[in-house]
């Protein structure tokens, strides 16, 4: 997956989750739960498309990335 497919990608998640937490706020009633979750889940995958727009290595775990993981990420999927 290319540098951009993994950024375009986490925004277009980000777009669908937030659409989907919007729709549950105005329904009435009012579903808090389920509409602060999906905001929460927008925000995750905007700030992760943020990080992958400067570097997608930065997306890794922090805790001891596997080296599968960074390969891919660093767009190097075929070594």
């Amino acid at each position: 997956m290319s540098h951009e497919s993994i950024h375009e990608h986490l925004l277009i998640s980000a777009r669908k989750w937030a659409r989907t937490a919007v729709d549950a706020y105005l329904e009435e009633p009012i579903d808090q739960d389920f509409a602060v979750h999906h905001m929460a889940v927008a925000v995750e995958h905007a700030s992760k498309a943020y990080l992958a727009s400067i570097a997608p290595v930065l997306l890794a775990s922090e805790k001891q990335p596997s080296v599968d993981d960074l390969l891919v990420l660093s767009g190097n999927e075929d070594k």
